[in-house]
């Protein structure tokens, strides 16, 4: 059972100009004593450099969600991602994302996303320690609803899905603790369509799919 969602434009435009920001950023120097530990520039994001990141946190579903008895304006959910990004020494890069949400609705019924798919990426490196980078991706998704129910004594689990093209958008900041760890925060856009039922009306919405911001952190790795 497929819900009906809205399209929400506000903020949109501001969000990808946070994505883009790290391309044209120059990096900002830091002064410092003889005394204090610092890791050098170049180690940071002066020279080519493989990335693993591994990321959770809470995701809502910004697009209206329509039921028989309910209509939810927001619907947080969980969320969890995996990267792996290049970077050359220009700042640009390119990479895969892998992204997975679920959430329950009152109704009984849950919904899952997984999300896969390459990615061109730009970092700007500021303050020795610190990363500043962004993503624009576009790859498969695979939207499922389940429900549980119980007839006659016996449960049966049921589920409906389906696999589209879908869209991510990404920015985020990273600290790197030494030379091959770092922690950081990210904040993600999510657009995937899905197929319109019978009777879907085009004059009442004027967008059928999931629309999904999260906001993550996580670990680092330096290859």
């Amino acid at each position: 059972m497929y819900k009906k969602r809205r399209n929400m434009k506000k903020g949109i435009v501001f969000f990808l100009l946070l994505c883009l920001a790290p391309s044209i950023c120059l990096a900002v120097p830091r002064v410092t004593t003889e005394q204090e530990e610092t890791i050098p520039v170049d180690s940071v994001g002066k020279k080519s450099q493989d990335i693993i990141r591994l990321n959770v946190g809470p995701g809502w579903i910004v697009s209206e969600i329509e039921t028989d008895v309910n209509v939810y304006k927001r619907k947080v959910g969980f969320t969890a991602s995996a990267d792996y990004l290049h970077f050359w020494k220009s700042g640009w890069g390119l990479g895969a994302n892998y992204m997975f949400y679920n959430t329950s609705f009152d109704e009984g019924f849950s919904t899952t996303i997984h999300y896969i798919g390459p990615c061109v990426a730009g970092s700007t490196t500021f303050c020795s320690r610190w990363r500043w980078d962004s993503l624009i991706g576009v790859g498969y998704a695979y939207y499922k609803e389940s429900v549980s129910t119980d007839y006659g004594g016996i449960s049966y689990d049921l589920s409906a899905g389906q696999g589209r093209f879908a869209s991510i958008v990404q920015t985020g900041i990273e600290y790197k603790i030494s030379e091959k760890v770092g922690i950081g925060l990210l904040v993600n856009g999510f657009v995937m369509n899905l197929k319109k039922p019978e009777g879907y009306n085009d004059d009442k919405y004027d967008f059928y799919g999931i629309k999904r911001v999260d906001v993550q952190v996580g670990a680092r790795i330096y290859l």
